[in-house]
């Protein structure tokens, strides 16, 4: 991670994990190679972002966050909500968004000005 290369400083630390076995057997090695994923993982999530490429981030962020590997990684977890976030507010901002936006809200008023017609009376 020194030569900041986060990209293969996390494949090394995921292939470290995969051949290392649990703590018991191997120590600290093992912890320190799940704790090395986690922070090479949230490096590079941050990256994506950066880049506008949530659903990567989103990607590497479920595999830390796995099982496997540290579900309890908070860097991880805090990151993950800030891009889910981040992904929704870029996808209200597209212009097809308000365009379906307008589209579903002229549905409901011609949906209640049916119902209104049925019943003779108007809602309030």
């Amino acid at each position: 991670m020194k030569a900041k290369d986060y990209g293969a400083a996390h494949e090394e630390f995921r292939t470290a994990v995969t051949y290392l076995p649990d703590a018991v057997v191997s120590g600290k090695a093992h912890d320190e190679a799940v704790e090395g994923f986690c922070k090479s993982g949230v490096v590079l999530a941050e990256a994506r972002i950066a880049e506008g490429r949530y659903a990567d981030a989103e990607a590497i962020l479920s595999e830390v966050l796995s099982d496997r590997y540290d579900p309890k990684c908070r860097p991880a977890q805090e990151l993950y909500a800030q891009s889910a976030a981040a992904r929704l507010l870029q996808q209200n901002d597209e212009p097809d968004f308000h365009r379906k936006g307008r589209a579903s809200e002229t549905t409901a008023h011609r949906g209640r000005r049916f119902f209104i017609s049925l019943a003779g009376t108007t809602w309030q």
